[in-house]
């Protein structure tokens, strides 16, 4: 109980040095400076602390992930869901407004998360019956393939 704990006493402490080095930075100096400085040491401390959390778990009860689909796939999906949300709001920003712009984008970015994650074939068909819904989620994901 106490390495989650430890993991993520060990990532915040990496988050609060990074913080103190890269918001101060003005980000028209160097492009990971100010509030983009922030999220990537809130990237960093929470990579810091899962990869602590897993091996602890490898160690205690042999846990094997498969990698491609559980980081990579993953990774894959936010990096499309990335590149198409921002490409939505730089279009809808000047038309629409900030605010609603933002909004659509980050809706778009949920749905496009959740197609890239079907088209990536992320989750089994057990992995999907688990989830509320997951019956009928999957007998909708049969049925466009069909279609």
């Amino acid at each position: 109980m106490l390495i989650p704990a430890i993991a993520l006493g060990i990532g915040s402490t990496v988050k609060i040095i990074l913080n103190c080095y890269l918001v101060p930075i003005n980000p028209n100096e160097f492009i990971l400076g100010g509030t983009a400085g922030a999220a990537l040491s809130t990237v960093i401390c929470h990579i810091i602390s899962v990869s602590i959390e897993y091996k602890s778990l490898q160690k205690q009860i042999n846990l094997k992930l498969n990698p491609i689909k559980f980081f990579i796939k993953p990774c894959i999906a936010t990096g499309i869901m990335g590149i198409i949300s921002n490409m939505a709001y730089k279009a809808l920003i000047m038309p629409i407004g900030e605010k609603l712009a933002l909004i659509i984008a980050f809706l778009l970015a949920i749905i496009i998360y959740l197609i890239c994650l079907i088209i990536l074939k992320v989750f089994s068909k057990e992995e999907i019956f688990m989830i509320p819904f997951g019956k009928k989620i999957y007998n909708f994901i049969e049925f466009k393939k069909k279609s």
